[in-house]
């Protein structure tokens, strides 16, 4: 067998074993998760909403982190709203961004731009540039 056989063989064992393992893998997690709802909506009731946190090894409900979860979520969103829309105003009124740019992360498609939005005269507009344009804002 010449070298491009051997590295088709070798290719064809690693993608078997590739998906054998991802097969192997999703089966357990459909196994796991099966057992959790099939045996999990058995105890799900409205009480579980609506009833105080009990002691151990009584019956109620998960009222209160729910409540502190939402009491956290509340007070996140009015800590961080306030600096967030304060940073965007200095920003733009002192047109001192980071390099003139804010970044939208995540957005790089097929062609590999970035997408950012530039401030100019207080109106934030898109512009598409080329990653190989701006390697030293990465």
């Amino acid at each position: 067998m010449d070298r491009y056989g051997w590295r088709r063989l070798g290719n064809t064992i690693v993608i078997t074993s590739s998906i054998g393992a991802t097969v192997l893998g999703l089966g357990w997690l459909v196994l796991i998760l099966g057992s959790l709802i099939y045996q999990g909506l058995n105890g799900l009731s409205l009480a579980v909403f609506t009833q105080m946190t009990p002691p151990p090894g009584a019956d109620g409900g998960l009222l209160n982190p729910i409540i502190g979860s939402l009491m956290l979520t509340t007070l996140a969103i009015a800590i961080g709203t306030p600096i967030g829309i304060l940073a965007g105003i200095v920003g733009l009124a002192a047109r001192e961004w980071p390099a003139d740019y804010l970044q939208c992360a995540g957005r790089s498609g097929a062609a590999a731009g970035h997408y950012r939005f530039r401030a100019r005269r207080g109106v934030l507009r898109p512009v598409v540039q080329r990653a190989a344009d701006d390697q030293h804002y990465v």
